[in-house]
């Protein structure tokens, strides 16, 4: 469960950032933008498939060590 009206939430024991802030797209996708001091750290894009059997993240930023993250997680429905 989360709230998406866009607006920065409190985060705690991430090391994604200090604040998240989420947005329902369309019904079956969610953005989630995470910060760290009020920059912007990651971006993540997260959808459903319209059958409800895969669920994709993608996930764009910088890491806490400065590093570049560019990566796709898919999960399929067993």
């Amino acid at each position: 469960m989360g709230v998406y009206d866009g607006k920065d939430y409190p985060i705690s024991n991430s090391l994604s950032g200090d604040a998240s802030a989420g947005t329902r797209v369309d019904a079956n996708t969610v953005t989630f933008v995470y910060k760290k001091d009020g920059k912007v750290t990651i971006t993540t894009t997260n959808v459903v498939s319209s059958d409800r059997k895969t669920y994709t993240i993608t996930a764009k930023g910088t890491n806490p060590l400065g590093q570049t993250i560019n990566s796709v997680a898919l999960y399929e429905k067993q």
